[in-house]
């Protein structure tokens, strides 16, 4: 099927969602085993004939702070058990950057809709700093893709105190669905949750792939617009994950 002929049809899916009807029905490309390999910036998307959508998903929820140690929550929100978790939390900073220390772990699994704390043991080495520090909370599993999430906290003798507010969760630009890819099944994520009500990308941003701070069908031309028509990559954080250099626009 040549591009402008994929193009076509992607164009008919959005106009009848996002059409006044509100019967309208979104089928979901993928389930027709079409999809979008990720595009690198020198290359064209390329079509398999795999469901590259991944069922799995995890989530780091909030992190805490406490007497010499950090815990944090890691919630799997997909539909199949997250295997073979492993996490790390890595603390940095302080005075003369004199902190840098970092915690490993392992969880045999995490069902579907079921939610973990990890915490670190209570380390000595946090004594010999203090100060401002950033804390790094990353967690995998083998058939589920990487998350990270960032926060800042300060160390003050035996305790850590995390500023929850000032959490970076990383993400890629135009990702709406979370599975790690950048592909055709973005485009009708973005559709279904624009027009049907379907669940919003998480993080939102995720799904801003302009990068305006609004979600909108402009989002799903420019995701069509690069990946059809070698139009303008999305901007950082594209093509690896990471927390969003663009300060909300006041």
């Amino acid at each position: 099927m040549k591009k402008i002929q994929l193009l076509g049809i992607i164009t008919c899916i959005i106009l009848v969602a996002c059409s006044t009807v509100p019967a309208a029905k979104i089928e979901t490309i993928s389930k027709n085993n079409i999809d979008i390999t990720k595009k690198s910036p020198t290359q064209n998307p390329t079509i398999t004939n795999n469901d590259m959508q991944n069922n799995t998903r995890l989530k780091i929820g909030k992190i805490r702070g406490g007497l010499l140690r950090i815990k944090a929550d890691i919630k799997n929100v997909g539909e199949t058990t997250a295997n073979n978790v492993s996490w790390e939390i890595r603390i940095t900073g302080g005075v003369l950057n004199r902190i840098n220390v970092s915690f490993h772990g392992k969880n045999e699994a995490i069902n579907s809709n079921t939610s973990k704390r990890i915490k670190t043991k209570r380390s000595l080495k946090l004594l010999f700093g203090v100060g401002r520090v950033t804390i790094t909370v990353k967690v995998n599993a083998s058939n589920a893709n990487t998350v990270t999430k960032r926060v800042k906290g300060f160390v003050s003798t035996f305790f850590v105190i995390v500023f929850s507010r000032k959490s970076e969760e990383f993400f890629i630009r135009g990702d709406a669905n979370g599975d790690g890819e950048v592909n055709i099944a973005d485009l009708s994520y973005l559709a279904n949750y624009l027009c049907q009500d379907g669940p919003a990308p998480d993080p939102l941003d995720a799904g801003d792939v302009n990068d305006d701070e609004n979600v909108s069908c402009k989002d799903i031309l420019y995701l069509a617009d690069f990946l059809f028509r070698n139009g303008t990559m999305p901007p950082p954080p594209y093509p690896e994950p990471g927390p969003d250099p663009t300060p909300p626009k006041k």
